[in-house]
């Protein structure tokens, strides 16, 4: 089953914004991610998709407000977040988000004082993603 280009466009917002933000070992501030998707069905030269965010104090304590909520940041629909973990400068944690469109999947994170690398896995309807994130603070935020 090939997942429609649409849907995978929102799952990667999702997953951008959600394995973005979801760390207390990271500094706060300006951070660009860049994220490579691979999924069955999909074409292997899919381009990186690369953000720009900022980080704020309160998103680096409280790993459930980095989840995109209805409406919010990304529109996703009911996601939650369980199993966080820190264990030195990684994090872990798996997800699960119901609606239309389940999902379920689980990340690792590691961060130095600047940089990131990591990867998250999902299932949506039996396809399986894998999502290899690389990060970097580009200083403080400008708002």
């Amino acid at each position: 089953m090939m997942l429609r280009p649409r849907p995978i466009a929102a799952l990667a917002l999702v997953l951008g914004l959600s394995a973005a933000t979801l760390a207390q070992p990271r500094q706060d501030g300006r951070w660009e991610m860049k994220m490579e998707m691979n999924m069955p069905g999909m074409p292997a030269n899919m381009p990186p998709i690369t953000t720009v965010q900022c980080i704020t104090p309160e998103e680096v304590k409280d790993p459930q407000k980095a989840m995109p909520q209805p409406g919010g940041r990304g529109g996703a629909s009911n996601c939650t977040i369980s199993d966080h973990k820190v264990t030195g400068n990684k994090v872990s944690w798996k997800m699960a988000c119901t609606g239309a469109e389940p999902m379920t999947g689980s990340a690792e994170i590691t961060y130095t004082d600047d940089t990131s690398v990591g990867t998250m896995t999902m299932n949506r309807a039996g396809q399986a993603m894998t999502v290899k994130y690389t990060g970097k603070r580009l200083g403080d935020c400008t708002k």
